[in-house]
């Protein structure tokens, strides 16, 4: 893979999954301002459940594919991957509407998950061409598709709610965006075969590796789904709408940090373990660039609540303060995204597995106890302290004693310093949660970057020459 492909690559999937996030903050907009915040928090929650099959259905199996391929140099993951999928597609699809019966949830969910099955069998029949685009250095490709699909979801989206469907109408939308990616991206992609015979490893040896990965998956989905989730048992679905709508401002921050690691890690996962002077650099860009981009998003976030609230509804700006919250959730998750893969790229995932876990009873815990007492704000606490504690410092410290990469950890540090300074200073001056504050938190943060020297030409140059240099992965 060449530098000008890294680059390329990089720039397409943090582009096309901007303008993802940035078109699902639409369809947000669309459903919370037309149908309102109850309905919202329905169609939320039947889509968080959607996320968690689709992630059913791939388990962490593509990235081993992936890993598999650049390590041992033939096509024989990729179509042991292509088989394995057929097995797991309905399995996945099933567990979606059994989640929601389970849950409780009333019969216009129930209805609208079995509408969404079709984007979890899409999913699932998707992954191997994904990895073959990835491995070919073709991601552009498949956000292509992603981005033909998601136009389609939006011109359903509109006319459901035009025509006053119900919910089942709306998760629908989205089950007919994954199977136009699906159709468009069989057309243009093909998976090599001549690999096949000869492999020795076939589909469960394939789903037993990817086990742990899969399983630190689903545990990172249950923490996301678990405070709507108890929002809507000890509150209501109103409260659930209110939350999401929030978090969905905040989601393109990780989603920028998880495509310029998901465009790296071909690179990275190569030079491991030998190729020190490749994968040491490359991890410190990736850091550099994740703490930078979430920690912008996450000014903007902070200094304009009130007024980017306020885009959903007067009723929503009750949710303000969940948003400031967040933004310094998001940007800690970010941190956590940059170094996760090397836990993936050493082979030992299991050890994120824990970290997961251990996260996820935290959260349960502190939801429980917090969410009766405080409402929206204990839920949006119980994450903080989760991030803050388990999350972002134990991933840390497991992943570079795993791998031995040791990047700046002074990097992330001062650019929360600079986010903390740039929200109190915005306060002060009495812009806070105007669009005033919107811009202005951004900037300040940035000045005080290259105060605290985190923001050099060195640096630059440091990134600039690890996207020169060319990384083999074939």
């Amino acid at each position: 893979m060449t530098a000008r492909s890294l680059l390329s690559n990089a720039a397409s999937l943090t582009i096309g999954r901007m303008l993802l996030s940035l078109g699902r903050l639409g369809a947000t907009l669309l459903v919370a301002r037309t149908a309102g915040a109850d309905v919202y928090g329905e169609y939320a929650l039947v889509l968080g459940v959607v996320f968690l099959c689709e992630w059913l259905a791939d388990f962490g199996q593509t990235d081993i594919a992936v890993r598999d391929r650049g390590q041992v140099g033939t096509s024989a993951p990729v179509a042991t991957l292509r088989r394995l999928k057929f097995f797991v597609a309905p399995v996945a699809a099933i567990i979606l509407p059994a989640l929601i019966l389970a849950l409780g949830y009333p019969e216009p969910m129930v209805l609208a998950a079995l509408a969404g099955m079709g984007a979890v069998l899409a999913t699932a029949l998707l992954q191997p061409w994904r990895a073959q685009l990835r491995i070919e250095g073709r991601q552009h490709v498949d956000i292509g598709t992603e981005l033909a699909g998601f136009v389609l979801m939006i011109i359903l989206l509109v006319c459901a709610l035009l025509a006053d469907l119900r919910l089942w109408a709306l998760i629908g939308a989205s089950s007919a965006s994954r199977i136009l990616q699906l159709v468009l991206v069989w057309r243009m992609t093909s998976i090599p075969i001549d690999d096949v015979a000869t492999s020795e490893r076939g589909p469960w040896h394939l789903g037993r590796v990817a086990l742990p990965l899969g399983l630190l998956g689903l545990l990172v989905l249950v923490y996301e789904l678990s405070a709507p989730v108890i929002l809507s048992q000890y509150l209501s679905l109103t409260e659930v709408g209110l939350f999401m709508a929030a978090f969905r401002l905040v989601a393109p921050t990780v989603i920028v940090s998880q495509a310029v690691t998901q465009a790296f890690f071909p690179v990275l996962s190569a030079a491991w373990p030998a190729q020190s002077d490749v994968l040491l650099p490359g991890q410190d860009a990736v850091l550099l660039l994740c703490a930078l981009s979430s920690a912008i998003m996450a000014a903007a976030a902070y200094g304009g609540a009130e007024a980017l609230m306020g885009l959903f509804g007067a009723d929503f700006l009750a949710a303000a303060g969940i948003l400031r919250v967040l933004a310094i959730v998001v940007f800690l998750r970010a941190i956590t995204a940059a170094m996760s893969p090397l836990l993936v790229i050493a082979n030992r995932h299991s050890f994120g597995l824990w970290l997961t876990s251990s996260a996820v009873a935290l959260q349960l815990g502190l939801l429980v106890i917090l969410v009766p007492q405080f409402g929206l704000i204990g839920a949006a606490l119980g994450y903080l302290v989760v991030e803050a504690t388990i999350s972002t410092v134990g991933v840390w410290l497991v992943a570079t004693h795993v791998s031995g990469v040791r990047p700046d950890w002074t990097v992330p540090l001062r650019f929360g310093l600079a986010l903390i300074t740039a929200a109190a200073v915005t306060e002060l001056l009495g812009y806070s949660g105007t669009w005033v504050g919107f811009f202005m938190t951004p900037v300040l943060l940035l000045l005080l970057a290259v105060m605290l020297g985190v923001l050099t030409r060195q640096r630059g140059s440091s990134v600039a020459a690890v996207l020169a240099r060319r990384a083999s992965v074939e």
